[in-house]
């Protein structure tokens, strides 16, 4: 259902690309008016806004409907009843977008003045790139930046100013987590080409896993980091991991990955040590007690884990009922 359809008057935009930023929503309807409302103040055009709500209820669409649009951008909504699911209202935001380029944001994250044209600037400078992302700042669940938290992040994930430029191996910035989950630019018809995998195939890493096919699928072409910070990630409360069933299907998936490079291969192994414990509790929770054992003894998995973890993680492989215990170990680090 359209809220708005203001299409682009000033002859200038003619030549510029139109961009769909896709919005992701699910029951935050305040958070959606921030990440809304940074997205109808860029000063690019031409801009599509597509959201696509997996609420319950009416309270994310009112919010959405009380937006003034401004010219040059256009703004859709639509209610998913049923709902989607994360991989589905992907898709069918990827699906739905209309613009050269896409932008993938979710509905508790923030662009910041400028991201769009920025990363517009930088694939047209770059015709070889298929995406092209900065660095994101981490802003705490009220909304205030976290300065350590953002400049710990922009280090581990590769994303700082002086690193800025083209970047050759798509796949081996993915499998080095480079590539954010969102607020990154890609090429629409890459997108909808990749896609979203289901859970039952990734578990609830979709973000990550598209960012690898991305990099897999486009290895002749390029990503490219721009020095401009992009975004703002919100590190709600949902952000961390709270329930099982996320990590072991992911890890299988790049257990199985072949033909890589020395360099790939290591920057997989690297991704993969991180997810070993978590992909341990989702095997001996569900009951896949051979799994679980055999991630047990990965010398990934025992580099990173203290004795006391390790004790609990081995009594969960034979006891699946003691993970309610979970709170007395630290399994987010």
């Amino acid at each position: 259902m359209g809220h708005s359809d203001k299409s682009p008057t000033s002859e200038n935009t003619l030549s510029q690309p139109l961009v769909t930023i896709c919005v992701t929503a699910y029951r935050r309807p305040t958070m959606i008016l921030q990440s809304l409302l940074s997205c109808t103040t860029q000063d690019y055009r031409p801009l599509e806004i597509n959201i696509s709500d997996d609420s319950p209820n009416d309270l994310v669409e009112k919010m959405v409907r009380s937006v003034a649009v401004p010219e040059g951008i256009k703004l859709s909504y639509r209610r998913n009843i049923p709902s989607l699911g994360e991989p589905g209202n992907v898709n069918s935001l990827f699906e739905h977008a209309s613009g050269q380029y896409l932008l993938l944001l979710h509905d508790d994250d923030v662009l910041l003045p400028g991201a769009i044209r920025a990363l517009v600037n930088a694939m047209a400078d770059t015709p070889a790139a298929v995406a092209a992302f900065g660095g994101q700042d981490v802003i705490t669940d009220s909304g205030e930046l976290d300065p350590i938290e953002s400049k710990a992040i922009s280090q581990r994930f590769k994303q700082e100013p002086h690193l800025a430029g083209i970047i050759t191996d798509p796949l081996l910035c993915s499998l080095e987590h480079r590539f954010p989950n969102d607020g990154y630019l890609v090429e629409s018809a890459a997108a909808r080409a990749i896609g979203y995998r289901s859970v039952a195939e990734v578990g609830r890493a979709g973000d990550c896993d598209f960012a690898i096919r991305l990099g897999l699928h486009y290895q002749e072409r390029s990503f490219i980091l721009v020095a401009d910070t992009i975004s703002q990630y919100r590190l709600t409360k949902g952000s961390s991991r709270t329930n099982v069933g996320i990590c072991w299907r992911h890890y299988e998936v790049l257990a199985k990955m072949e033909n890589l490079t020395l360099q790939q291969t290591a920057a997989r192994d690297e991704l993969m040590e991180f997810y070993t414990p978590y992909a341990l509790v989702d095997n001996a929770v569900f009951g896949q007690r051979q799994k679980a054992l055999s991630i047990f003894f990965a010398k990934g998995y025992r580099r990173q884990s203290s004795f006391v973890r390790r004790a609990y993680h081995l009594l969960l492989i034979f006891f699946p009922q003691i993970y309610r215990l979970r709170r007395f170990v630290n399994l987010e680090a």
